[in-house]
C-alpha cells in the first residue's frame, strides 16, 4: 500500500535541530541523557511501550545509554524537553535514527509520553528527523509499526515523499519512506564517497505516538 505525501513544510531540509517552541524544545541527543531517556520509558504505559518495541520490555540502564551514543554521521538522536514549569527539563518524547542497511537507509523509531501525546511532539521529533536526514542525503526512512497504529502510519505518511506499507506478519507492517536526494545534496555531504553505512541491532518499532498524528 502506497500513501500519498503529505503537505511539506517550507523549511523542513533546513529546520534548525534545538528549534523551540511554546512548552518543549526538540534537541539532540545528548552523553548524559541515558538516565532521563531510561525514566522517560519507565513512566510509559504498558501499551505505548507495547507499540514502541512491538512487545512489552523494559528499556536498561545499558540500553539508554546506548540511545546516547549516536556519530551524529550515520546515526542520530533527539528528544524532546519540557521548559518551564515543575517538570522542567524533562524528556517527553524520543526518536532514535539508525543505519538500515547497505544503501543509505535509515530506520525511524519514536515514541511520546503518554500525556503528551496529541499535542505534536511526534511531528516535531519526526521532522527534525526529516532534516537530519535531508541534509545527509539519506535516499529513504524505514519504521516498523503494528497495523493498528494509526497515528504513527499518518505521521510517517506525512513524510516528503509519502510511504509505501507493506504487511510483515503478526499485526506488524513496514514503512518504507523515499526521501528526494538531490545529486548536489548528496556531493555536499559527503556520502558519494563515504564508507558505507555502520548497521546497528534494530531497536525498535516506529513508536507510541497514537493519538492523531502526536
Amino acid at each position: 500500500m502506497a500513501v500519498a505525501p503529505g503537505p511539506q513544510s517550507a523549511d523542513r531540509g533546513s529546520m534548525p535541530y534545538d528549534a523551540t517552541a511554546s512548552s518543549v524544545s526538540i534537541r539532540r541527543v545528548r552523553p548524559d541523557d541515558g538516565p532521563a531517556i531510561m525514566r522517560f520509558y519507565d513512566g510509559l504505559t504498558a501499551e505505548s511501550r507495547r507499540r514502541r518495541f512491538l512487545g512489552f520490555g523494559r528499556v536498561s540502564a545499558t540500553a539508554a545509554a546506548g540511545f546516547c551514543g549516536p556519530d551524529h554521521e550515520h546515526s542520530e538522536g533527539f528528544v524532546a524537553v519540557t521548559l518551564g514549569g515543575p517538570a522542567d527539563g524533562s524528556i517527553v518524547g524520543h526518536l532514535c535514527l539508525e543505519p538500515a542497511g547497505a544503501h543509505g537507509a535509515e530506520e525511524v523509531a519514536l515514541a511520546v509520553a503518554d500525556e503528551r501525546q496529541g499535542q505534536g511532539i511526534g511531528r516535531r521529533l519526526f521532522e527534525a528527523a526529516i532534516g537530519w536526514s535531508l541534509a545527509r542525503g539519506v535516499p529513504r526512512l524505514a519504521a516498523s509499526a503494528f497495523s493498528d497504529n494509526s497515528g504513527v502510519l499518518r505521521l510517517l505518511s506525512s513524510a516528503p515523499g509519502g510511504a509505501r506499507i507493506r504487511p510483515a506478519g503478526g499485526g506488524v507492517v513496514e514503512i518504507e519512506m523515499p526521501l528526494p536526494v538531490s545529486e548536489k545534496t548528496v556531493s555536499s555531504s559527503g556520502l558519494a564517497c563515504s564508507s558505507p553505512r555502520r548497521r546497528r541491532p534494530a531497536r525498535a518499532a516506529a513508536g507510541s505516538a497514537s493519538r492523531g498524528s502526536s
